[in-house]
Order: C-alpha cells, then sequence, then structure tokens
C-alpha cells in the first residue's frame, strides 16, 4: 500500500531506459506497514479489503500482502507498476486516501515506502 500521494524522490531516473524514456519501466515497490501492537490481523483484514479492486487499475501487475513472520505486526505490501504515472494514479487515488484513514487509529507508524530497482539493467 504506498500510502503518499507523491512519487518518491528520484523514481523517474531510476526507471529510465537506455531510450531515456522514465515512463517505460515497470516501477517495483515495497511499502511497509507498521500495525499498533497486536492490531496485525486487523490491519491485515482492512488492507485485504481493497486488493481486488486495486488489481484492477490500469497499469497494476502485481499488489500482494504479506506479514513478516516474526513480527505479525509488520505487513509489506508488494507492488509492480507498469509506469510511474499508474502509480502516481493509484497514489493519488481517493480510494487509498479513505483506506489510510480508516487505518489510522491502527497503525503505529507512517508506511515506509521503498522503491527498488533492478540490478544488472531491465
Amino acid at each position: 500500500m504506498v500510502s503518499e500521494t507523491e512519487i518518491p524522490p528520484g523514481v523517474h531516473e531510476m526507471h529510465r531506459r537506455d531510450d531515456g524514456d522514465p515512463m517505460s519501466n515497470p516501477v517495483h515497490i515495497l511499502a511497509t506497514t507498521y500495525a499498533q501492537e497486536g492490531k496485525g490481523e486487523e490491519v491485515a483484514r482492512v488492507i485485504s479489503g481493497e486488493l481486488e479492486t486495486v488489481r484492477a487499475k490500469q497499469g497494476c501487475l502485481r499488489y500482494e500482502l504479506f506479514r513478516e513472520k516474526r513480527q505479525p505486526d509488520v505487513l509489506v505490501m508488494q507492488e509492480i507498476w507498469a509506469t510511474v504515472d499508474d502509480l502516481r494514479a493509484h497514489g493519488s487515488s481517493n480510494q487509498l486516501a479513505d483506506l489510510g484513514a480508516r487505518l489510522a487509529g491502527s497503525v503505529a507508524k507512517e508506511t515506509v515506502v521503498t522503491v527498488l530497482v533492478p540490478i544488472g539493467g531491465v
């Protein structure tokens, strides 16, 4: 779950192909949500209710929720978006804002978004 409405700094440059088009490469994201102690199951249930809707969005190639094996209150969303623009549309959606509001009393801190860059080229 990408909670920010803006693309993290540098995403355009990190996803630039040899042809110079930053919009042409898939964007790989890990979004880590830290539930308050004992609320991991509740947070997972709320996020899980949004999975199919997000997966149907334009450019969503993968949207999977995981739980850390030894830390049940830490949830990790693995996301792959076809383009930066698709990620931007998702990040600025009302659905994501509403989800953030519903989770506000159950999360310990802001979701940490990590942008991954392939090693060895695309």
